[in-house]
């Protein structure tokens, strides 16, 4: 029986052997299938949300409508995809935040590299590739590096293209770094964070008084005030209890008014309990538990902790307090920019010096033994797109393929594999976000930014290398379990054929990604049943449709990843290239329209990510330009191969220029940038003082402790409102 144009006959023994000479893998096969399914769900996606998105705001413009500019939503069909063109930087610095300018214009930076790296490798590349010489029949793998023959004089024009990309990168970095440092200047001249959080506090500086003295001899006439940060525990639980309550006296509230009945409760056991009514049993407990926290409160100083927030007269002394070592020895005094309070983790700042440098390390081992286990399914989801390879070696697989229809096996292969992959890195990040804060992070912000770090290594180790390393080895299963010794003529062949697995993902990515997050299915339903079914009280109905936060460190790890695919592939099989490019394009579109529509920020990185972006992409192109070195090294060009030594040791060098002189400038608010400004309001500086302070104001019978900050958060977002 014919399978992928290979012929599988049954010998004596039982093995299966192939009887022709024809390659049992055609990526190409793969691909068609995929790219059927992926455009048929990128029109659906298109079509769906232009004209259902103004029908169902609470899905589709949550953030407008919070902010009470849902009638800023324009009228045409397609003006979602006009403003992709017609948004300026200053527009989504103002509207969105400096967090979304960082991003969508790292998407651009994405997409213009793709733009200009596909014309050389579409007129150059490809049409060399494919007289390459090794006679490859399948399309795919006929227009990559695999069909070029070793020692060939077309392997110059892709020498000439990994400068050609590297130097092009680099140059769209450094410009992105001007412009860059322009609005963090400007972000960090507005902000309203004049709060330092310092740690390791000596035992005889726990008290407010002493240690404003301290401090206030360090930065004259610039310290606002001083709060050393106490244990809490008791009263945080108390206020948990109160918030429980007031939501269940809320509930039953409105049970009451809408039945025109009282709802009941049982009082004591679940068995032989009283029946009392609902409303007047929380009412009752919640005075109860309001005069506790009252108790509580007035107990005075309790078990001061070694932190301390130390709230500034100015951004500019803020700054100068947080570049400058307050005493000779360097263990005392850390200062480090403070945490909003909803993003502090209160139980971390418990935790001295070197408990957080144990965890810390625990945590980093715990990841080395994550990305070595997560290379065994990721070895394994490699080997579900290469049945027919494996099928030569193992008869009863090849039995069971023969059943098969080779339309639906070459589906499978193209699909199954982008799917248990998109599986597994999005169960990661959870696993990655625990382990964060298992190292002693006084900030969830903080945890946020070390998973995208963590994300990155998993992606460039596991997505990446192992998944072509091991695509490429089993692919050749039968020639390297014949001749060991032909092993890298065998990987020279078969890494640059391992795109058509990217092609898939990139698409899958692309259509089935895309299509989640334009149309919104998901959090669509789940809004409908709450609303429908869940949702009583306003607080339950308000909750039902929040707008989420912006998962940044996951969108720029995902983006990031197709980075590293895109720039390697771009010479080795540059046919990826216009793949890499819809996903880019089309992905500023729908993130531009979540972002100024969609997402309410959490927490405010400050356009911190672009410096650990930055760098990753300085990895990119270094593994990129290692790999082409080992590439040529298996072509047999060892010329070639050398002279990309200057370019690595150029690259080097650039990162080294940009850091030195790029990122310091981003860290801090300039001298020049500082003339001017003036101290803030004392009133401001009290609340941002007493917001630290969580047994500042006991909440009120009725209400949940929340509700104080998020009006405050309200109030803040007033101006951004105007503008929208």
């Amino acid at each position: 029986m014919a399978l992928n144009g290979t012929t599988w006959t049954n010998g004596t023994n039982g093995t299966a052997d192939k009887s022709t000479d024809e390659s049992v893998e055609r990526p190409a096969d793969k691909i068609k299938s995929v790219l059927v399914l992926c455009v048929i769900f990128f029109i659906l996606a298109i079509l769906f949300f232009t004209f259902t998105r103004k029908k169902n705001r609470k899905v589709f413009a949550p953030r407008l409508l919070l902010l009470g500019t849902e009638s800023s939503i324009k009228e045409g069909l397609f003006s979602w995809v006009t403003d992709a063109f017609s948004t300026k930087d200053e527009d989504i610095f103002m509207l969105a935040g400096m967090d979304a300018l960082v991003f969508l214009r790292f998407m651009r930076l994405m997409l213009k590299f793709a733009v200009c790296s596909l014309p050389y490798g579409i007129c150059v590349l490809i049409p060399l590739n494919v007289h390459g010489g090794n006679g490859l029949d399948d399309g795919l793998t006929k227009m990559s590096m695999s069909n070029v023959e070793e020692k060939s004089d077309y392997l110059w024009a892709h020498w000439v293209a990994v400068y050609l990309y590297s130097i092009l990168i680099l140059v769209f970095c450094l410009q992105e770094w001007k412009v860059y440092i322009s609005y963090r200047q400007r972000h960090m001249k507005k902000s309203r964070d004049f709060a330092v959080l310092v740690k390791e506090l000596p035992s005889n500086m726990t008290g407010d008084d002493k240690l404003y003295e301290f401090v206030n001899e360090l930065f004259p006439n610039e310290v606002a005030s001083v709060y050393v940060v106490r244990d809490l525990k008791k009263y945080s639980n108390l206020v948990e209890k109160h918030d429980l309550n007031v939501l269940q006296w809320e509930d039953s509230k409105f049970f009451d008014d809408s039945n025109g009945k009282k709802k009941m409760m049982t009082k004591g056991c679940c068995c032989f309990g009283e029946k009392v009514e609902a409303t007047q049993e929380y009412e009752k407990r919640l005075e109860v538990l309001q005069g506790d926290m009252t108790t509580e409160k007035t107990k005075g100083n309790r078990n001061p902790m070694s932190c301390a927030f130390v709230v500034f007269k100015s951004i500019k002394a803020k700054e100068l307090a947080l570049k400058s070592t307050w005493t000779n020895d360097p263990m005392d005094y850390q200062p480090c920019t403070a945490p909003e309070v909803k993003e502090t983790l209160w139980c971390a700042l418990k935790l001295n010096y070197y408990v957080r440098l144990i965890l810390e390390a625990i945590g980093y081992i715990l990841i080395f033994f994550l990305v070595i286990f997560w290379a065994i399914p990721i070895t394994f989801i490699a080997s579900l797109g290469k049945l027919n390879s494996i099928a030569r070696e193992v008869p009863w697989l090849a039995d069971i393929l023969r059943a098969l229809s080779v339309g639906f096996v070459n589906f499978a292969e193209g699909l199954l594999p982008v799917i248990l992959i998109a599986v597994f890195f999005a169960i990661l990040p959870l696993i990655l976000f625990l382990i964060a804060r298992l190292q002693g992070n006084y900030s969830s912000k903080i945890c946020a930014e070390l998973v995208f770090k963590y994300m990155f290594i998993f992606q460039t180790v596991n997505s990446f290398f192992i998944y072509v390393l091991s695509g490429a080895l089993i692919e050749q299963i039968t020639a390297i379990a014949q001749d060991p010794f032909q092993i890298p003529n065998l990987l020279a062949k078969s890494i640059p054929s391992q795109s058509g697995f990217y092609i898939n993902y990139v698409a899958f990515a692309t259509a089935i990604g895309y299509f989640l997050t334009l149309t919104r299915i998901v959090p669509m339903i789940v809004i409908w049943l709450k609303l429908k079914c869940l949702a009583k009280t306003p607080r339950q109905r308000l909750e039902a449709w929040k707008p989420p936060r912006a998962v940044y460190e996951l969108l720029f790890s995902k983006s990031l990843l197709f980075f590293l695919v895109g720039l390697s592939y771009s010479v080795l099989s540059p046919i990826i290239v216009p793949f890499v490019i819809i996903f880019f394009g089309f992905g500023y579109v729908v993130y531009l329209y979540q972002l100024t529509h969609v997402y309410m920020p959490e927490f405010d990185h400050g356009g911190r990510f672009w410096i650990y972006v930055f760098n990753r992409i300085m990895v990119i192109v270094f593994v990129f330009q290692l790999l082409m070195v080992g590439v040529f090294l298996l072509k047999e060009v060892f010329t070639i191969a050398i002279l990309v030594t200057p370019l690595i040791i150029c690259t080097i060098f650039f990162w080294i220029y940009v850091n030195n002189n790029f990122e310091k400038v981003s860290l801090f608010i300039t001298l020049k940038e500082s003339v001017g400004m003036q101290h803030a309001d004392p009133a401001l500086l009290e609340d941002l003082k007493n917001s630290y302070i969580l047994d500042h104001s006991v909440p009120e019978i009725f209400a949940v402790s929340t509700d104080k900050a998020q009006t405050e958060e309200e109030s803040m977002n007033d101006e951004t409102s105007r503008l929208l």
